[in-house]
């Protein structure tokens, strides 16, 4: 199987993933997730810095799965300030 058969396989198993409608949905689910493994869940700042696309895309990408609740919105007890994304 060559490479790109491997990437076709992937990028039509994204289309199947409840919550995610596009690929910025899949980068955004991804880095929250691996964030989340680690122990170090991702704040929008942290986020935005990955530069998966620009900003306001990736507010309404994320804002979107949070209503939908694909990402979970966390507010730390201790800083009110800031927010951080679960799955």
């Amino acid at each position: 199987m060559t490479i790109y058969n491997k990437l076709r396989l992937i990028r039509s198993g994204i289309a199947r993933l409840p919550g995610l409608k596009s690929h910025k949905d899949f980068d955004i689910a991804l880095e929250v997730g691996y964030h989340q493994s680690i122990g170090s869940p991702l704040t929008l700042k942290q986020l935005l810095l990955l530069d998966i696309a620009g900003g306001a895309t990736v507010r309404r990408h994320l804002s979107r799965m949070i209503r939908e609740g694909t990402v979970i919105k966390v507010t730390p007890a201790n800083d009110h300030r800031t927010a951080h994304f679960t799955l």
